[in-house]
């Protein structure tokens, strides 16, 4: 049933939001199933189109779910945003500088087991990190590096998930393949 669109905003997401049921009779939402998910969505899309696609909309709407859940979300509106956030469950993200592709999974040994199957030598320089409990971070995927020099928290710690060494290799320039021609 992945990926769920609401309205402007795309998205997968892994848990369980306790309250949907609630917070669909409060909010009005409008749903085809009874997916927790069509929820989650609907409540971010909500937020994002009031304050727009940042650190606070996404704030906002991880407040109102009980329970645990991981997100990645895109708007239509500005599709070079990825909204990441996590509570009570694991995320964890690598970023492959040389292809600017970034993947997450539930746990780091999802990611190098991948990273093996694929070949070490293939992948070249990355970056894995684990998010910690009751964060988030938006990446401008067009230019391949998070906002905000870092991530967010949602419970109002100070924190940062990417090194100072991290944030400068995601902003160094991405080598782009070249194709030839046969």
């Amino acid at each position: 049933n992945h990926p769920i669109v609401a309205g402007n905003i795309v998205g997968v997401h892994n848990g369980t939001i306790e309250n949907h049921q609630v917070l669909r009779e409060r909010l009005s939402i409008p749903t085809r199933g009874e997916v927790d998910s069509e929820v989650l969505f609907s409540v971010l899309e909500r937020t994002t189109n009031r304050l727009g696609v940042n650190a606070e909309a996404v704030k906002m709407a991880a407040k109102v779910f009980a329970g645990a859940f991981t997100i990645a979300a895109v708007s239509k509106v500005n599709k070079d945003l990825l909204m990441l956030t996590r509570v009570g469950r694991p995320l964890d993200v690598a970023y492959f500088y040389e292809f600017g592709v970034m993947v997450g999974a539930s746990e780091e040994r999802i990611i190098r087991a991948a990273i093996e199957a694929v070949g070490e030598s293939r992948i070249g320089k990355r970056y894995i990190g684990s998010f910690p409990e009751s964060t988030g971070a938006i990446f401008d995927v067009n230019h391949n590096r998070p906002l905000e020099a870092g991530a967010f928290d949602l419970l109002q710690r100070s924190l940062t998930i990417f090194s100072p060494e991290a944030m400068a290799a995601c902003t160094a320039p991405i080598k782009t393949p070249t194709s030839s021609k046969v």
